[in-house]
């Protein structure tokens, strides 16, 4: 008869466990600092494919360190590029309520395919996000709504929020089709989440109007705050009464139009992009925020 030895777990797995525990104990003081009715402001960062190593060196240092990251009332998350996960673990911290996570990841666990990067492997670098449906990979990557679902969805089984990007061409809100091609998006995903059992709550939504992102163009206060409460009304119907879900704008957000757009009772945050790229910038977007 051979005795089998009680399993003792490995310190990676142990710190692997600790570091699910802490991101647990963050999404519970999310929660509850929400239904204490106190919003909290969710200001992401998407450096895109900018920053040598130095320059990202110097961002994350500044950026963990800064004392607007830690109110209560905001929570800073940087979209990195993968060479940079490492950095951000080690620069950023565990205890630090800045937050981060990757620009993309693959619909499946893992397989072949080359230079493709999973959610479990941005999860093992206590990345906490991964964005997704970002319009530059709708189009220069050919993305579908099909496609960003399954990524959405391998993301939450692995344990990580995501961020979805929604967001219409110039000539679809011409044609006065926006409105449509906002539900199909958010349809497609949230069909796909609602069958697989996702976890719905560990979604947020980023508003990017395609026409306004990284061509100094912004959309009006009154288009803002009539999209994002349609994009409310329309998630609705996918969740609770009691659950809602937190819809960012992202169409060219900065310092001097920040407060106004953070302003609307339907606005919950921005994603940012050039802005974001200089760490002081980007904290002064976060204090506007924290002001609201």
């Amino acid at each position: 008869m051979t005795l089998r030895m009680p399993h003792r777990p490995t310190a990676l797995s142990r710190c692997h466990t600790i570091d699910k525990l802490r991101n647990i104990s963050q999404w519970f003081i999310f929660r509850f600092y929400k239904k204490k009715g106190r919003k909290i402001m969710i200001i992401a960062a998407n450096w895109k494919m900018n920053l040598n190593r130095a320059e990202a060196e110097t961002h994350l240092r500044i950026t963990a360190q800064h004392p607007i990251h830690q109110r209560a009332s905001v929570q800073p998350v940087l979209f990195l590029p993968a060479c940079y996960w490492q950095m951000a673990d080690e620069l950023i911290g565990k205890d630090n309520n800045v937050q981060w996570g990757g620009q993309d990841c693959h619909a499946q666990k893992a397989g072949a395919f080359t230079g493709d990067l999973s959610a479990e492997m941005l999860a093992s670098f206590n990345g906490g996000w991964v964005l997704v449906g970002h319009s530059e990979r709708r189009r220069d990557h050919r993305e579908d709504d099909l496609l960003i679902a399954q990524k959405a969805g391998q993301a939450l089984k692995s344990g990580l929020r995501v961020m979805l990007c929604v967001g219409e061409s110039e000539a679809q809100r011409e044609q006065n089709q926006h409105f449509d091609v906002i539900e199909t998006q958010l349809k497609a995903v949230f069909d796909v989440l609602k069958t697989e059992g996702g976890h719905i709550q560990d979604v947020v939504i980023a508003y990017e109007p395609v026409w306004a992102i990284g061509t100094g163009k912004v959309a009006t206060l009154e288009q803002i705050a009539e999209m994002h409460a349609h994009i409310k009304n329309a998630l609705s119907s996918y969740m609770p009464s009691d659950m809602s879900l937190s819809v960012l704008y992202g169409g060219s957000v900065n310092k001097g139009n920040g407060a106004e757009i953070f302003a609307l009772p339907a606005v919950d945050g921005a994603l940012v992009g050039g802005a974001s790229l200089d760490a002081e910038d980007f904290a002064q977007l976060c204090a506007l925020a924290a002001v609201k």
